[in-house]
């Protein structure tokens, strides 16, 4: 039998021998050993094809040598794009935008991961504009701790309001938050019983500060397909007036912004990517008529864009 037999049966029965393989991969092992098994299949047939061109002479074999090159280097970093770029649209396709009452009309809690300057603008105006009659927000870095995938008791966090103004009795007045024109205030345990038996709705802002709180997420029924890592860029939704608890996979999202965070692994000269732009799924408008209309449907000065 020659070589060249040899080499065309080995390339026929290889398929065969990744039957296995590839269900595994099919399976869930993800895009990694997929790739793989396509790059031993196409390396054996580059092999037969290297063997053919020897045969017809070295002037073949050079320019097929340089051509199979360029497509190493040029191919797999557009097919690494091409995979990513549609995980990440099956991704973003959770994200949701229905309708959003006016948060004037409820009593929202608004819960942030880092300082307020890392937080999407809409959120950064509402809290700002708002000041005067006083936000009852959550800054997630100083819990630890809590287990968010339970319900937690929102008087058992520790829950403050920022509110404006520098002078008065207030005994913060001289405290401004991180240079805005108004203070933070914590709660005692008494007005946090009261706050949290008010509150009825929560806006959620990851705000770059990554917190169990965020990845509780994931275990909300919505979120749990596919498995990617990402972020809540911004997340708003009713909760029982009165419950006084907040429980993150009973969540009924009336808005829901994730930022995503998957990897794909790159092969031969192409690197992996991670994550990618987020873009929002919903109108800039009717995010600000929710966030800045009062109850008499004037607007709030400072809230809107």
């Amino acid at each position: 039998m020659t070589l060249a037999r040899r080499m065309l049966i080995g390339v026929a029965v290889l398929p065969c021998l990744g039957t296995t393989a590839r269900a595994e991969c099919f399976s869930g092992c993800g895009y990694g050993t997929l790739i793989a098994i396509i790059v031993l299949g196409g390396l054996a047939l580059v092999g037969l094809i290297l063997f053919v061109m020897v045969k017809l002479g070295a002037g073949w074999l050079i320019k097929w040598v340089v051509g199979a090159a360029v497509l190493a280097v040029a191919v797999p970093p557009i097919v690494i794009a091409i995979l990513h770029s549609h995980r990440q649209r099956v991704f973003e396709a959770r994200d949701l935008a229905g309708p959003l009452p006016r948060l004037a009309d409820r009593t929202p809690l608004v819960i942030i991961g880092g300082d307020l300057f890392q937080c999407p603008p809409p959120v950064e105006r509402y809290i700002r504009a708002w000041a005067g009659k006083g936000v009852i927000v959550l800054t997630t870095w100083p819990i630890e701790g809590i287990d968010f995938t339970k319900p937690v008791a929102l008087a058992d966090l520790p829950l403050s309001l920022h509110v404006g103004g520098r002078t008065g009795t207030d005994p913060d007045a001289e405290n401004p938050y991180k240079g805005y024109s108004y203070h933070v205030r914590s709660l005692t345990p008494e007005q946090r019983q009261a706050a949290a038996a008010s509150i009825d709705y929560v806006v959620v802002a990851e705000c770059s500060q990554r917190h169990d709180i965020f990845r509780a997420f994931a275990a909300n029924p919505a979120l749990q397909e596919p498995a990617d890592r990402f972020e809540v860029e911004l997340a708003m939704a009713p909760v029982a007036k009165g419950s006084g608890t907040l429980s993150i996979p009973d969540l009924r999202f009336d808005l829901l912004d994730l930022g995503y965070l998957g990897y794909t692994e790159g092969f031969l000269f192409a690197e992996g990517q991670v994550g990618g732009r987020n873009s929002v799924p919903y109108d800039l408008a009717t995010l600000e008529a929710a966030l800045c209309l009062r109850a008499n449907g004037t607007l709030v000065a400072g809230c809107a864009q």
